[in-house]
């Protein structure tokens, strides 16, 4: 029997670390430093798989557009630097700052496409 998953590498690490687990590809478009023999899903044929974790920090809808700048930079800043991004890389992440609008569009277009997903598949609200 061959049990099949979809995990994010942090979450799979030490399966395949200790060579329990394989990595079959990678659903970016581009491969993992830490797990640079792996092909990317479009490499291993399949190239309408595609996802990207992604997490983000959100904040109340009445702060003030200076201080969500300010913050935005800071962030944007911090995962840029050496440390934070190797960090990142070390466990198979990818740190990707975006301005207020990139976030904005990002997570709009998210939230339509799981709709679409989710309404195609008549899965039923949860309360």
């Amino acid at each position: 029997m061959a049990h099949l998953g979809f995990a994010w590498y942090p979450n799979v690490s030490g399966p395949i670390t200790a060579n329990s687990a394989i990595a079959l590809a990678v659903a970016g478009d581009n491969r993992l430093a830490i797990l640079s023999a792996t092909s990317t899903s479009t490499e291993a044929g399949l190239p309408q798989y595609k996802f990207d974790g992604r997490s983000g920090l959100g904040a109340p809808a009445d702060v003030p557009q200076s201080i969500l700048h300010k913050l935005n930079a800071a962030l944007n800043d911090a995962l840029m630097g050496p440390a934070v991004r190797a960090g990142y890389e070390k466990i198979g992440a990818v740190p990707v700052g975006l301005s207020l609008d990139q976030a904005k569009a990002f997570y709009a277009n998210e939230i339509a496409k799981y709709r679409e997903i989710i309404s195609k598949a008549r899965i039923a609200k949860v309360d």
